[in-house]
């Protein structure tokens, strides 16, 4: 499927921003996790990678990493390059600190630790699996990235940034090109 114009690239980043909020949101809906935050307030898609802001419930941002292309002309020496532009998902939540003045410190405890963790791995985990499923969808109020030929998970990673952690969450899928007409 052709792409409609210069807003292709926006408007994946933000179905990816609306597709992580549902993920985020479903996790107080799981028995067990009633106790854990859906999505943060503040999610946007960013012009470049987020600067980590984890104040109050956290941050949700999707950015557009890289775009690549790959020429295919298996078949047809005409056939157009498939696009493929990099997906970034980050979702950062503050954590506990230490406390401390001069040369003593106070680490953060056991308890106060492992909340934290049961919140970012349930945030990671929702993602991982949501995503996936909405791209295996066939339902049409339920699919994902249908404009895109291929998705390609590429990795989530744990990061940490002062008080914030939480994921960054890559995949490349390709993404049709618009048509300009310059006369011939």
């Amino acid at each position: 499927m052709a792409g409609t114009g210069p807003g292709d690239l926006f408007d994946i980043a933000d179905e990816l921003k609306d597709v992580c909020t549902a993920a985020l949101d479903s996790i107080p809906d799981f028995t067990g996790l009633e106790d854990l935050l859906g999505a943060p307030e503040y999610r946007f898609v960013s012009p470049a990678a987020p600067i980590p802001d984890c104040c109050d419930d956290g941050m949700l941002a999707v950015h557009v990493n890289n775009v690549t292309d790959r020429f295919s002309r298996e078949a047809e020496p005409s056939a157009p390059k498939l696009n493929v532009p990099s997906l970034i998902v980050s979702v950062l939540r503050c954590v506990p600190m230490g406390e401390g003045e001069g040369n003593s410190y106070s680490p953060p405890t056991v308890a106060e630790e492992e909340a934290s963790a049961r919140q970012t791995l349930a945030d990671g985990w929702a993602l991982w699996n949501h995503i996936y499923n909405r791209i295996r969808a066939t339902a049409p109020d339920a699919a994902f990235l249908e404009r895109c030929q291929r998705a390609n998970f590429v990795s989530m990673q744990s990061v940490r940034d002062g008080m914030c952690a939480g994921w960054q969450l890559a995949f490349l899928v390709q993404l049709d090109g618009y048509d300009e007409d310059f006369g011939t």
